[in-house]
């Protein structure tokens, strides 16, 4: 198993492999329910990608001025943000025009500028933001922050579920009063994901002194009881997980919003540790470190809509069917990800190595 090293250039497969699962999840909970094969008990599609970055920045060496640091993240999230909003928007508003159906240039435009985003890009600016926060304090106060950031992260989830009960959060408005109402709940948005990255950090803490302690033997059986365990306690608690949403901070129940994915993530990760020893899931791997790429074309781009079209027009809506649909989806976007690893422009847009 690779072991978590200060060496900023060895790339850590199970964090790529949890990054990977995580990915796929994200397609799942976006395909309709009617068109889906597994409708419950994912509440880790988000939160495995904020502490697996916790964990990064854990396990590698502060090596950057903040001022270096934004740059880099500029350049990894804010790039593609910037693009790939301009591109809808552009595209969109040409179909408009040409087939007379209305395409929200201004609504876009706004979702765009506000740092809301247009669909899923709204996970760049706000993981940019929130990584340039933890990185700036957990510089300057080192682990001191992790607690009062955990507390702070509790804190602003039940307040987000209380804010949600007075149709605060949970919503997008349109209106110039709205205006404000949005950026202050983006603003907690991003102090709650800043709290996912402290979880991560605190993990990564213990993963470090798990493999100082522990013989390889006994650190697979701990990573796959505690990660089989929680896996199971998610998917229990989904009941009273569902109908929360991390965008929007639509939060409908807290505690379950908490616990389901805080350990969802965590079992995920553990369970990626077990996974990394087996060589033949490069696939999943390679999901994971293009899972930037995946996150930001399967959903805009109707890829999901461009599947159910087509195997819908083939078969009947059936376990398989559904199976299917999601298959295709995902083998589109690995073409989408080898293209783009080999243009490249389209590299340099996602900042990918070959």
């Amino acid at each position: 198993m690779t072991e978590i090293t200060n060496d900023k250039r060895v790339r850590l497969r199970e964090l790529d492999i949890a990054k990977g699962i995580a990915i796929l999840s994200v397609i799942i909970v976006h395909i309709p329910s009617k068109f889906n094969f597994l409708t419950h008990g994912i509440t880790w599609h988000l939160s495995t990608f904020f502490l697996v970055a916790g964990i990064l920045e854990c396990c590698r060496p502060k090596e950057y001025s903040l001022k270096l640091y934004v740059t880099k993240r500029i350049k990894s999230l804010i790039k593609p943000y910037i693009i790939l909003s301009s591109i809808y928007i552009v595209v969109y508003s040409i179909i408009g025009i040409f087939s007379n159906t209305p395409t929200h240039i201004a609504r876009n435009i706004y979702l765009f500028v506000s740092l809301s985003g247009i669909g899923t890009l709204w996970f760049l600016p706000t993981f940019f933001i929130a990584s340039v926060i933890f990185y700036f304090v957990i510089n300057k106060f080192k682990t001191l922050c992790l607690i009062p950031l955990e507390i702070i992260f509790v804190a602003l989830v039940i307040v987000a579920e209380k804010l949600t009960d007075k149709g605060i959060c949970g919503n997008l408005r349109l209106n110039f009063k709205g205006i404000f109402i949005n950026a202050f709940v983006l603003f907690l948005q991003i102090l709650v994901v800043v709290g996912f990255f402290a979880i991560g950090y605190h993990l990564g803490m213990l993963i470090k002194k798990v493999q100082e302690k522990l013989s390889v033997v006994f650190q697979n059986a701990f990573y796959g009881i505690l990660g089989v365990s929680t896996l199971v306690l998610t998917c229990f608690l989904y009941k009273y997980y569902a109908g929360n949403n991390l965008l929007h901070l639509k939060i409908k129940n807290s505690a379950a919003f908490i616990v389901c994915t805080v350990l969802g993530a965590v079992a995920i990760i553990f369970i990626s540790k077990l996974l990394s020893r087996i060589k033949f899931l490069k696939l999943l791997e390679y999901c994971g470190v293009n899972s930037l790429i995946i996150m930001t074309t399967h959903l805009e781009y109707h890829i999901i809509d461009l599947a159910i079209l087509i195997i819908g027009m083939a078969l009947n809506i059936s376990f398989v069917s559904k199976l299917l649909i999601f298959i295709f989806v995902v083998a589109f976007e690995l073409i989408i990800c080898f293209v783009i690893n080999k243009v490249s422009f389209l590299r340099c847009i996602f900042k990918t190595k070959r």
